[in-house]
């Protein structure tokens, strides 16, 4: 079953630029759009919380997201998790739905 994973960050005051390019470079999400089981990645900055990213995503299923984030904090070589949490307030959000409808 279809899923969207939404991500939340909250970085530390005058840190989001730093996520930002950590996010969009080449061993970010480029990466995780290339991993099993993703079909699609849209990056936002939240309009009432200039701190905070939210990624939204459509993977195949939990378990695959799932996996792509172990595979993220144990075998990633590029550390980009570990250096993004660096720089939040706190552990990122993470909400999994199943997708019921699409329109």
């Amino acid at each position: 079953m279809s899923c969207t994973v939404v991500a939340e960050f909250v970085f530390q005051e005058g840190k989001i630029d730093e996520g930002l390019a950590l996010l969009e470079a080449p061993n970010g999400l480029p990466v995780t759009k290339d991993y099993k089981g993703c079909n699609h990645l849209d990056l936002a900055v939240d309009s009432e919380n200039p701190n905070k990213i939210v990624i939204t995503g459509r993977w195949d299923s939990k378990d695959d997201h799932l996996s792509y984030f172990q595979w993220r904090q144990e075998g990633d070589e590029s550390g980009v998790l570990g250096k993004l949490g660096a720089l939040m307030v706190a552990e990122p959000k993470l909400t999994w739905a199943n997708i019921k409808t699409t329109y």
